[in-house]
């Protein structure tokens, strides 16, 4: 598995925890938004990965903008 899933994996491992202490009503409407985003994208690497393909649906590139996609030519 890439360095940067098992690099992020831990992270959101954490978070998770931490939300079923606290929940998730603590973050601001921006950071939930963004944890989702950040959670999608991870889960998409993983997909990636594990089909051997530089290529997925809906491919989130951006964080902050997650509806702008690549456009491959």
């Amino acid at each position: 598995m890439p360095s940067h899933l098992l690099w992020n994996q831990p992270n959101l491992k954490h978070v998770t925890a931490l939300a079923s202490h606290t929940g998730l009503t603590s973050l601001s409407h921006r950071q939930y938004c963004d944890l989702l985003v950040i959670q999608k994208s991870h889960r998409q690497q993983g997909e990636m990965f594990e089909a051997h393909s530089p290529r997925i649906d809906e491919h989130i590139v951006s964080i902050h903008q997650p509806h702008v996609r690549l456009v491959f030519q």
